[in-house]
């Protein structure tokens, strides 16, 4: 749980800091290289995971992050410059609701096998999450400085590549999970073995994304996004 609330500003925050490192012309170029080095830890991931599993056993896939996260976390302090926005104001209230919401939708889904689709539990979790995400957007209209601001999918563009993402991560990682059980429990493979006959694939994105960034400056990124979610759909098919 630590970990994960850690990593939760981390991933969202370093698009942040390119934005604020790299002028508008060069940003294309520098979101490439993030994305892909986080295609190598999509790629890694599966495999090193799987051989600790199979070496030692399952914790030590969250213990391993211990001593990296020691050594980056002092270098981060001495070369990494802080930045603001214009509000400094934390918004609570859309923070709980929000976090409230997810909750409830990932219990369900998580619990749901187990438990029953149909029973109380469930359904009950299900509907509390929607009531809580549909009071998150309400709070949204009319916080004073809300943690998404939802005038920003006025914006063609912001709106677009938003969806293109959402579209883009969730099929991605969805597709590594459930190939990955796929592989151990169907196919009776090892966990490392899983992990080294998803990586073809799954290291692409470490050599296809610096090209697609450094391509998104010169000719912008709506053909290549539009291409991309094609082959990928392709691919999936």
């Amino acid at each position: 749980m630590i970990q994960g609330l850690g990593a939760a500003p981390v991933i969202t925050l370093s698009l942040t800091l390119l934005a604020d490192a790299f002028p508008p012309g060069k940003r294309g170029l520098a979101i490439g290289i993030w994305s892909g080095i986080s295609g190598l830890a999509v790629a890694a991931g599966p495999l090193l995971g799987g051989g600790l599993v199979d070496a030692l056993s399952w914790p030590w896939i969250f213990w391993v992050n211990v001593p990296i996260g020691l050594i980056l976390a002092p270098i981060a302090l001495w070369k990494l410059r802080e930045s603001y926005g214009p509000d400094r104001h934390l918004d609570l209230g859309s923070l709980v609701l929000v976090a409230v919401g997810l909750f409830g939708l990932a219990y369900g889904i998580v619990r749901g096998p187990g438990v029953g689709w149909g029973s109380p539990q469930i359904l009950t979790t299900f509907i509390g999450g929607v009531v809580f995400l549909a009071l998150f957007l309400w709070w949204e209209t009319r916080a004073k400085c809300p943690m998404l601001p939802l005038r920003l999918f006025r914006i063609r563009g912001f709106a677009v590549a938003n969806s293109v993402s959402v579209c883009l991560y969730f099929g991605t990682f969805g597709a590594v999970f459930f190939l990955a059980q796929f592989l151990q429990t169907v196919q009776g493979d090892g966990a490392f073995d899983a992990g080294l006959k998803v990586l073809p694939w799954t290291i692409m994105p470490m050599f296809i994304a610096p090209l697609a960034g450094a391509y998104s400056d010169r000719i912008g990124s709506r053909p290549l996004m539009a291409s991309g979610l094609f082959i990928m759909t392709a691919g999936f098919l």
